[in-house]
């Protein structure tokens, strides 16, 4: 084998470990994105229930009022929180990308 052969070699593994190590962090930034859905729409579920039920026991039209008010607060609390994990996770994977990128693609 000569000594080109084994440097087209030795460059393909290493473009081969760095796309394994992408696909790696990608997955892992898919499964995270996935869990914050799941676990935001299991709360989001469970308020909207529990709304339903308060709003079934309302007798009267100021108390479907003050029920419509003591949703919409906590509502937009989660939908920030939401928001502010979704860019935690967004710039950790970029950041991990980036720093894959450094590593195994030196030109």
């Amino acid at each position: 084998m000569s000594r080109a052969d084994e440097k087209i070699i030795a460059a393909s593994e290493a473009s081969i470990d760095a796309l394994a190590a992408l696909t790696s962090a990608a997955l892992d930034a898919s499964e995270r994105i996935l869990s914050l859905h799941l676990h935001t729409a299991r709360a989001l579920l469970g308020d909207a229930f529990l709304y339903n039920e308060s709003l079934a026991t309302a007798h009267d039209f100021e108390r479907v009022v003050s029920l419509s008010a003591d949703l919409t607060r906590p509502l937009i609390e989660r939908c920030g929180a939401y928001a502010r994990r979704v860019a935690e996770i967004t710039a950790r994977s970029v950041e991990e990308a980036a720093n894959l990128s450094e590593t195994h693609c030196r030109f």
